[in-house]
């Protein structure tokens, strides 16, 4: 049965990652560092206002209506900050898999290209999309691979004159 689609929401999510262990290790090292950092700023900040907070309370500058204000807002400030954050990691991994993908989407392309040098099949090319990696190895190899097609398509030349001279002599 056929998807209305012709499979290429399938395919789209299949090639959203070239190489997954390496995008997904790239993005969990990321995800790491940022949500360490972000949760030790955090830790550093509420402690910090926590206990000025305690300090004001109990050297009296603040009654109980003002506090329960303070505690309100910076609850609410907790709330925005835990929001940015997730935010800054959605984006941070949307980055990620882009720029994987314009670098290790070539070296994928390239060994292809290699694959089908070793099988014999001189007639392939690499094509890259605009902006990925390896731009100038992709044109070189292709030249290499017309050079070695040139090289076959002569030397089938010579072998069918050399066969063709051969049935003439015989």
């Amino acid at each position: 049965m056929s998807r209305p689609d012709g499979g290429k929401s399938q395919r789209k999510l299949r090639n959203l990652l070239i190489m997954p262990k390496a995008q997904m290790e790239l993005i969990i090292n990321i995800v790491v560092l940022t949500l360490f950092f972000g949760l030790a700023a955090c830790f550093v900040v509420y402690f910090q206002l926590d206990d000025i907070f305690d300090k004001f309370f109990q050297l009296g500058y603040l009654d109980e209506n003002v506090s329960v204000m303070l505690t309100d807002k910076w609850n609410i400030s907790v709330q925005w900050l835990a929001m940015l954050i997730v935010l800054y990691l959605v984006t941070v991994i949307i980055i990620l898999l882009i720029q994987s993908h314009r670098m290790l989407g070539p070296s994928v392309a390239l060994r292809r290209q290699l694959n089908a040098i070793l099988e014999g099949r001189y007639s392939a090319r690499v094509k890259l999309r605009e902006g990925d990696y390896y731009q100038n190895i992709a044109e070189l190899l292709n030249r290499v691979t017309e050079h070695l097609e040139k090289a076959k398509e002569s030397q089938e030349v010579q072998e069918s004159q050399d066969v063709s001279s051969e049935e003439v002599t015989a």
